[in-house]
């Protein structure tokens, strides 16, 4: 008995944020975020059929890009930052 009150006089003044917030984990493997706080995410059509893609097509499907604004909200919240 005596740890529990021990126990809720710690903890007593503590503001407990629940149940926590998940990660979505679809997005967590499909978004980056950047030193900046920018969400970067990789290009799509780079899956299959590349044979008929050029090379500087491919070069360019190869580098991420910058989530749009318009999205970033949503992302954040799926990412729970």
């Amino acid at each position: 008995m005596q740890k529990d009150c021990t126990f809720a006089l710690r903890f007593k003044n503590t503001f407990f944020d629940m149940p926590k917030m998940k990660t979505h984990s679809s997005a967590k493997k499909r978004f980056t975020v950047t030193g900046k706080g920018k969400v970067k995410r990789n290009r799509a059509r780079m899956r299959h059929l590349m044979r008929k893609k050029t090379t500087k097509a491919k070069r360019h499907l190869r580098s991420g890009v910058v989530v749009d604004r318009s999205e970033h909200a949503r992302i954040e919240r799926l990412l729970a930052i």
